[in-house]
């Protein structure tokens, strides 16, 4: 049981770093709300396990996407905030995860596959995006038509920063509700939120920080025209991370926690001032 948790939180770093991609496959597929999708309905979790439907790899595929995923293999796996002991699982909790994970593995393992040798018959997307312009290229018929595509990152930043500051953090701190708390299964909120700065950063500099930059990067535009700037994105950066690091530990005990008010409200401050730089700054020079 440690080494499936273990597993989860290992499989949850990648994708949360990887949130300010979400455009190509990810995106038109629908491939990220069949992985990630939330809060979940217990209800309707329960509904499943109740019944007495064979829960295939398919089974799990047709259901809506509340019912599967990451988050309702953490619900399976963790129960009510990392309190769930073996002894607690049953058959069909086990049948119902093994597919779960079987289907997770599945289309996470299209995401990539469409990106670096493709699916269904269709060329690798990377291979798409870079020959932007080329003859025969429908999805891209110009060079400017696949910048744009990329450039569009930044408005995917845009989405990320306003969804942790306002959507993750806000809706469960203002309703003091843990119901709304992403990841609350496992206590994976603040990595979560991390990471998905992290997701920011890795767009905004073109490489993940344990690899070697290829290429122009957005960083460098940006530099380019105004290197100040450059400077100020990558510190605001690193202080909405130095912020969320001082949020007390679990996130859904944290909400409700007045002492902890402080620490919640200076995460979201750091997390928004970095999205108006963005919004305001960075935007009129990727996207003029």
């Amino acid at each position: 049981m440690k080494g499936a948790q273990d597993a989860w939180f290992a499989a949850r770093v990648p994708w949360e770093q990887s949130e300010s991609f979400l455009f190509g496959p990810v995106d038109s597929n629908g491939w990220d709300p069949a992985m990630d999708s939330w809060p979940v309905n217990r209800t309707d979790l329960d509904a499943v396990l109740g019944n007495n439907d064979t829960l295939s790899q398919q089974y799990v595929s047709n259901l809506q996407e509340t019912q599967k995923g990451f988050h309702t293999t953490e619900y399976l796996l963790f129960g009510e905030g990392q309190v769930k002991k073996p002894e607690e699982f049953n058959a069909r909790q086990f049948e119902y995860l093994l597919a779960l994970t079987a289907e997770l593995k599945t289309v996470s393992g299209n995401l990539a596959a469409s990106w670096a040798t493709g699916v269904n018959g269709q060329a690798p997307y990377r291979d798409t995006l870079a020959t932007a312009g080329g003859s025969g290229n429908t999805a891209y018929p110009t060079v400017e038509a696949g910048a744009q595509e990329m450039l569009g990152g930044i408005l995917v930043i845009l989405v990320i920063l306003d969804e942790v500051a306002n959507g993750k953090i806000a809706d469960p701190y203002d309703a003091k509700d843990a119901n709304l708390v992403e990841s609350q299964f496992a206590l994976n909120s603040l990595s979560d939120f991390t990471n998905n700065m992290r997701s920011v950063e890795n767009v905004y500099l073109g490489h993940r920080p344990e690899t070697a930059q290829k290429g122009l990067s957005m960083s460098d535009v940006v530099k380019e025209r105004d290197a100040a700037l450059d400077t100020r994105v990558k510190a605001e950066i690193a202080a909405a991370i130095a912020a969320l690091g001082k949020v007390p530990e679990p996130f859904p005990v944290s909400i409700k926690d007045p002492a902890s008010a402080d620490e919640i409200e200076g995460a979201q401050a750091a997390i928004r001032k970095l999205h108006d730089t963005f919004q305001v700054d960075v935007k009129a020079i990727i996207l003029p």
